[in-house]
């Protein structure tokens, strides 16, 4: 989310467009060309910033003129949101949140901050980038469809040839990560380890038969807290064959030298990974709750996990991947399914949206 914030500024101010940014905390290198105001709010809950901030916009809007107020937080007065969280509601409810639940701060805070942009009548324009998300929201909230834009995933295609483009050795990178390269090897990428089913994945793994138990490594791509998890690989036998690399920015060398992606995620609004290892010719297991788990039964270049999710389930479906006769043939479809679909424009899209709806609100439409 915060790439394609940084990608929809720059997409802005290459159109001419004046652009400030209004956030909580900077950190790292400021973009040239706009201004950054810094709120530097701090509270004890999550929640809790949440609503401080969305007051802190609330009051700097009321002292600048603006031709629209565009949001990648849930706060009230967007004119634009970019719908890159999923729904609050909808996920208190599929965990069975009860009365007493709803009556917390928490729940009151940010089920108010969701109702600010999607209850029916207010005139927020929604940018999605999960068809599934959308009845989600509807649901809860009775949103209008035309205050809908349902976008492309927006991968970010120059930086995957960027590194495809570069040479690896599978041997010589398999070995620098203290694997064996004779070794197959299960990938799984993204930050929040626990909402990505990183757990899930290692029982799965620590399933496998015992005549494939030594010759399958798994390697986990991404900042979370990793030391419950060790523990876990230790306690399942694959504690030796089990590596956290933290966040890398050569994501691409993981995926060509890979020979599948796992994401048992349990909450993913979309699964950017899913796609960028279906581009760089790997096979792909997920769960149903993907949001862009429809792009890999279409290119059929994988396997879905159906929800609810049950652990026995995707223990199997990870021995039927790795064995599958069509893998060879999965791998081949990704590829093909990128070059034949519009799975990157994403950013154009979203700032024509945002264009448009600023030129209506300043001619008064």
């Amino acid at each position: 989310m915060q790439r394609t914030y940084f990608r929809i500024v720059k997409e802005l101010l290459s159109r001419g467009h004046e652009v400030v940014l209004l956030v909580n905390e900077w950190q790292g290198e400021k973009p040239q060309g706009v201004e950054v105001k810094e709120f530097a709010l701090s509270a004890s809950t999550n929640h809790g910033l949440n609503l401080a901030f969305g007051e802190a916009v609330g009051e700097w809007r009321l002292h600048h003129e603006i031709d629209l107020l565009v949001g990648f937080n849930k706060i009230p007065g967007l004119d634009v949101y970019y719908a890159g969280d999923p729904c609050f509601a909808e996920t208190c409810q599929r965990k069975g949140r009860g009365f007493f639940y709803r009556l917390t701060p928490r729940y009151r805070g940010m089920r108010s901050l969701e109702a600010s942009i999607f209850d029916w009548g207010l005139d927020s324009e929604i940018l999605m980038i999960s068809a599934g998300e959308k009845a989600k929201f509807q649901k809860h909230y009775d949103t209008e469809d035309e205050r809908f834009h349902l976008l492309p995933p927006g991968i970010d295609r120059a930086r995957l040839d960027r590194q495809l483009g570069l040479s690896s050795d599978r041997q010589t990178f398999l070995t620098d990560l203290g694997l064996d390269p004779a070794d197959k090897m299960i990938l799984i990428v993204g930050s929040g380890f626990h909402t990505k089913g990183v757990d899930r994945l290692m029982k799965s793994v620590g399933a496998l038969p015992t005549t494939l138990d030594s010759f399958y490594s798994l390697v986990v791509v991404g900042a979370g807290d990793s030391a419950a998890l060790k523990k876990l690989a230790k306690r399942l036998g694959i504690g030796a064959r089990c590596v956290f690399t933290g966040p890398r920015s050569d994501i691409v060398n993981f995926y060509r030298h890979a020979d599948l992606l796992a994401h048992p995620a349990r909450l993913e609004n979309t699964g950017t990974t899913l796609i960028e290892a279906m581009y760089c010719g790997l096979s792909v297991l997920a769960t149903a709750c993907c949001g862009f788990a429809h792009h890999v039964i279409q290119a059929d270049a994988g396997l879905i996990c159906p929800e609810p999710f049950e652990q026995e389930v995707f223990d199997g479906m990870l021995l039927g991947a790795l064995l599958a006769p069509q893998r060879e043939k999965w791998r081949k479809n990704g590829p093909i399914y990128c070059r034949q679909n519009d799975l990157y424009s994403l950013i154009e899209s979203g700032v024509d949206v945002i264009v448009d709806a600023g030129t209506k609100r300043r001619l008064g439409q």
